[in-house]
């Protein structure tokens, strides 16, 4: 690379401080969301929880994303929502699965095992 380009990429990326904070406060919120569904399934069922939860998340995504659907035309929206829907299928196994063994063991082992399992299959 020549100099010019290094500055510029330099001066682009942030310090390493930041970088590492910005991971440590994703950690934080990730490991907290333990606690937080593990006392919601307390009050409701799983299949409820999770119904509210990625029913209000893909409300949120459609409103953002609408003007876009809208352009991209039917086909393209069709082809999109066949792919999303097999991924989709496998993702929707992952939070069950989760969420039942939340409902049975410990906030921190819940958030130790799949970190784990990510380090054997990355």
């Amino acid at each position: 690379m020549s100099r010019a380009v290094t500055e510029v990429v330099a001066k682009r990326s942030p310090a390493r401080w930041q970088a590492d904070l910005t991971l440590a406060i994703v950690a934080l919120i990730w490991g907290t969301t333990f606690v937080v569904v593990k006392r919601a399934l307390t009050e409701i069922s799983t299949i409820y929880f999770l119904a509210v939860r990625f029913g209000f998340a893909s409300f949120c995504i459609l409103l953002m994303f609408a003007p876009g659907y809208r352009r991209a035309g039917s086909r393209a929206v069709w082809r999109g929502l066949q792919g999303g829907a097999a991924a989709g299928v496998f993702l929707w196994l992952g939070y069950v699965l989760q969420t039942f063994g939340l409902k049975y063991t410990s906030a921190g082992t819940q958030g130790f095992l799949p970190a784990c399992i990510s380090c054997w299959f990355p």
